[in-house]
């Protein structure tokens, strides 16, 4: 009896444990004084392989081509401190001016931007941080 209420409370600290490994955090973005109506958030969680699974969600963002300085589509950029910052991949905005982006990284600490570009491709970011946060998993 007593051996079964150990491995009962082992495993109720080993899932609660895994659990909280697991559980997610919201940052929110800081956006640009260009987008003043702009709002969202960086959501982070562990995935089963110890990466971290990042979504980028934004409201009320203005569409690219609408910018003072318009462009093609917004790249989302993540830069480790003393690195250069990495091509994550573009964010469409559709016409309802909500966006969102979904990856993985490796990383743990690191600062998540977007730019507005002509070439969703490129490998330098160009003009101004349209939004910006740091993340710490």
């Amino acid at each position: 009896m007593k051996r079964n209420v150990t491995r009962i409370v082992i495993l109720t600290i080993a899932v609660m444990l895994a659990g909280t490994a697991a559980w997610g955090k919201k940052f929110a973005l800081v956006m640009s004084p260009s987008v003043p109506a702009a709002k969202g958030t960086a959501e982070t969680s562990a995935d089963r392989n110890g990466n971290t699974e990042l979504t980028v969600k934004v409201e009320n963002l203005a569409l690219p081509t609408a910018l003072k300085h318009p462009a093609a589509t917004y790249v989302i950029w993540i830069q480790q401190a003393g690195q250069q910052p990495t091509n994550a991949g573009k964010m469409d905005v559709g016409g309802n001016l909500k966006g969102e982006f979904k990856t993985s990284t490796p990383l743990k600490t690191f600062e998540i931007f977007a730019t507005a570009e002509n070439n969703p491709l490129t490998q330098t970011p160009s003009g101004e941080r349209i939004f910006h946060a740091t993340v710490q998993q």
